[in-house]
């Protein structure tokens, strides 16, 4: 189960880029992630490990995180392995930029397949991502607000 959303943001590539590429400033767009537990700094290698901490629910999850797709300036993609105890969960978190004219589309997809979820749950999922309403900040959009120089959000960017 994949599950998708995106956002136009008013400026090119390279200023979006490290925001999702350096996983030190997630905590600044995405009110889940806690704590990044790294050595490295800056963006991200092709095959580099570290750790993350998330809260989901009310409790907060420690996540192994791994580079498993890197295209600089266009794609990163992270594996997170969540294990329990009982059984290990792992989420592909992929983010991809595209230049528009006006600026840039970041499209983020979150591959479920082996997060341990019910098949007969996967649907329910779905429907309520596509046609739900948001509830709570959307990271996206904190991305966007993040991005965006103040004039661009004047102007309705």
């Amino acid at each position: 189960m994949k599950l998708r959303s995106a956002v136009n943001i008013a400026v090119d590539a390279s200023t979006v880029w490290p925001l999702v590429a350096d996983p030190e400033w997630h905590a600044a767009w995405n009110a889940k992630v806690r704590d990044v537990l790294r050595t490295a700094r800056g963006v991200v290698a092709l095959g580099e490990r570290f750790e993350m901490v998330y809260a989901l629910t009310r409790d907060e999850e420690l996540s192994d995180v791994e580079v498993v797709e890197l295209q600089p300036g266009e794609r990163v993609a992270y594996r997170h392995r969540v294990d329990d105890g009982r059984r290990e969960r792992v989420v592909i978190e992929r983010y991809e930029l595209k230049p528009r004219r006006d600026g840039v589309t970041l499209t983020q997809t979150i591959d479920m397949s082996g997060a341990g979820i019910p098949w007969w749950l996967r649907p329910l999922i779905w429907l309520i991502h596509r046609f739900g309403e948001t509830r709570g900040v959307d990271p996206l959009e904190e991305l966007k607000k993040l991005a965006e120089p103040p004039e661009a959000k004047a102007a309705g960017g």
